[in-house]
C-alpha cells in the first residue's frame, strides 16, 4: 500500500486533474478537449479560504479574490473584515449602488472588527488603488 506525503501541494493536485481531464477529453462548456493550459484558463481555482483577497465573516464567509464589487443582501450582520496578502483599498457602502455612507479599509493582513453600520453594508468593493485610505 502506498502512502501519500504529509503535505500535498495544491498545484500538483490541480496539474494531475488537468492532465487527466485532457487525457480523457473532458471539456469545459463545449468544444474539443482542452489542453492543460487552456483548462487552467477556463477553470481557475475557486475563490475561498486559501486564496482570498478580502473576507467578510459572520456565521458564514464572503470571499473576494479580485478587484470587484459584490452586492450583499443587507440581511446579515458581519463581525469581521480581513484583508489577505494585498494592499488594495476595501470599501463598504451603505447601498448596493455605492450611494450613502462609505467606509474605507486598507492594510495587508488587516483584521478589523466591525461595528455600527459597517456590520450591515449594501456592498463591498475591492478597488485597484493601493494608497492608504483618505
Amino acid at each position: 500500500m502506498s502512502r501519500l506525503p504529509a503535505v500535498v501541494r495544491r498545484s500538483a493536485i490541480a496539474a494531475a486533474g488537468l492532465a487527466a481531464a485532457a487525457t480523457l477529453g473532458v471539456t469545459a462548456l463545449s468544444g474539443p478537449a482542452a489542453s492543460a493550459g487552456e483548462a487552467a484558463r477556463v477553470a481557475p481555482d475557486a475563490c475561498g479560504a486559501g486564496n482570498y483577497w478580502v473576507r467578510l465573516q459572520d456565521g458564514f464567509n464572503v470571499y473576494l479574490c479580485s478587484v470587484t464589487t459584490k452586492n450583499l443582501s443587507g440581511n446579515t450582520l458581519y463581525q469581521t473584515l480581513y484583508i489577505g496578502n494585498r494592499n488594495n483599498r476595501v470599501w463598504l457602502h451603505q447601498h448596493a449602488d455605492g450611494s450613502g455612507w462609505a467606509d474605507c479599509f486598507h492594510g495587508q493582513g488587516l483584521r478589523a472588527g466591525l461595528n455600527g453600520h459597517d456590520q450591515n453594508p449594501g456592498n463591498i468593493q475591492v478597488v485597484s488603488n493601493t494608497s492608504p485610505c483618505p
